[in-house]
């Protein structure tokens, strides 16, 4: 067979100029995404101000458009609001930085209209726009700060319409074009709204102005942490953290803080203000609170602490990171104890699937094993995602147990007589027969030949499951 012919630049190039226009118009008329791409290239050929224009008119028409974006449509948005701001930035910044700056707040402003009309459940709408953001403070630097007022102004307007926080970045990109002096009246701007908001009657009927007044306090303590971050203060930031409506997700960020600081005994004092019952300490890879709270222990030399939180968090929720960490730091000879003594644990740890799921990762595999047998009645078939992950580790060395699984999701989906998994369970039944001869018949679950003449017997009436078994060969 003859080789492909590779697309790459040099091999487009020898198509010529006229074949490649010609394609390219082709294509524009029936990708419009691509179209608008050529328009703006078109337009920045034309000098800055043309491009400007064109940049403007894409702006408005984003921000205008009453278009939904379903999720399967949301990467043309994308693409379309990466292809503005490259041209912004890369075209219209070098011939005109200031025109640049106000197209991208245009384009930042029009944001939350923009996230009214598309599923973004991908994050990709929301990424492209907060680059905007981060656009911005770039092009800001280029323009100078001789008109530091109006943008002091600006910015403090608009972080407090943070829609879809897509304004989160806003003080620190705009940080370098601030200032100093900048940034001190932007301060004041939002000390000024605190203090108003302080004084401001609550209303015990009112829920949506009730709701209003932390939102904007959020917003207000949240710039002035901006701030002291921008100037490296951690005083200030926990001086505005300690004002915020929300002090429970302030203490992720103080902590951190404080432990940059070298600060660890302030740090324990911060995490301690959350209730040892409170989600944030639900920490699987010790990278939130008590990752944190771990880290301010081993800096105060209170290894002994750290040493029961890690085992703490282990035989609260089976977690194996902190299993791990904890027989990392025994002496010689002791985690072979431990470790047993763990594994008995899981053994009897109230959620049966969740034990399974420590014992086929840790991983003891004849333990897994022993759990699959002894509570077999309490693993339920319907977490098949779960179930899949153990039958794969479990299959080769442990097929009882493996069987044991695998029956249990074919007996799951059988009882709800969910037809639309009988495929599934059909495939799951061949696999079973597949372990027959390499599980004893003298084990403590019934044979193949026995488990599907059950099968037969309980759920002959489920005529569209038996097509399905015949398919796979049964």
């Amino acid at each position: 067979m003859p080789r492909k012919a590779a697309i790459t630049e040099i091999s487009l190039r020898s198509l010529g100029l006229k074949r490649l226009a010609a394609l390219v118009l082709e294509s524009c008329d029936r990708d419009e995404v691509l179209e608008k791409k050529v328009r703006l290239m078109l337009a920045a050929k034309g000098g800055g101000d043309t491009l400007d224009a064109e940049l403007d008119k894409r702006i408005k028409s984003l921000s205008g458009s009453r278009a939904f974006y379903d999720w399967r449509m949301a990467g043309d948005l994308v693409r379309t609001l990466d292809t503005i701001r490259s041209n912004i930035v890369g075209e219209l910044g070098p011939k005109n930085p200031r025109a640049a700056a106000v197209r991208l707040w245009q384009l930042i402003d029009a944001s939350h209209k923009i996230m009214e009309r598309v599923d973004d459940s991908s994050g990709m709408t929301s990424s492209s726009l907060q680059g905007a953001v981060t656009d911005l403070g770039r092009i800001l630097e280029k323009c100078g700060v001789d008109y530091a007022a109006a943008l002091v102004e600006r910015i403090h307007k608009s972080f407090l319409d943070n829609g879809y926080s897509i304004k989160d970045g806003l003080i620190q990109a705009a940080s370098p074009a601030l200032g100093g002096e900048g940034r001190a009246v932007l301060r004041s701007l939002f000390e000024q709204d605190l203090r108003l908001l302080d004084v401001m009657p609550k209303s015990p009927i009112d829920r949506s102005s009730e709701y209003e007044q932390q939102s904007r306090r959020s917003s207000a303590t949240q710039g002035l942490m901006d701030i002291a971050d921008a100037e490296g203060d951690v005083d200030a930031y926990l001086s505005a953290a300690e004002r915020s409506p929300y002090a429970f997700a302030r203490v992720n960020g103080a902590a951190k803080r404080l432990l940059t600081a070298k600060r660890p005994t302030e740090a324990l004092v911060w995490l301690d203000r959350v209730p040892g019952d409170h989600g944030q300490w639900r920490d699987p890879t010790g990278e939130g609170l008590v990752g944190l709270k771990l880290t301010a222990l081993d800096a105060l030399g209170r290894k002994q602490d750290a040493q029961a939180l890690r085992w703490q968090m282990f035989e609260r929720y089976l977690w194996i990171f902190y299993l791990r960490e904890y027989v990392k730091r025994l002496p010689d000879f002791e985690d072979d104890d431990v470790v047993r003594k763990a594994i008995k644990h899981a053994l009897a740890y109230p959620n049966a699937l969740e034990a399974l799921m420590f014992l086929v990762d840790w991983p003891d595999l004849a333990a897994a094993a022993k759990l699959a047998a002894a509570r077999k009645a309490e693993i339920e078939g319907r977490h098949y995602q779960v179930l899949n992950h153990a039958i794969d580790r479990l299959e080769s060395k442990q097929p009882v147990a493996a069987t044991i699984l695998l029956r249990a999701k074919i007996d799951d989906v059988l009882a709800r007589a969910s037809s639309t998994q009988y495929v599934h369970a059909a495939r799951d039944l061949a696999r079973a027969a597949a372990l027959a001869s390499k599980v004893d018949e003298a084990s403590a679950i019934p044979t193949h030949a026995a488990y599907f003449t059950d099968l037969k017997i309980k759920h002959a009436r489920k005529t569209s499951f038996w097509p399905k078994v015949q398919d796979v060969g049964l």
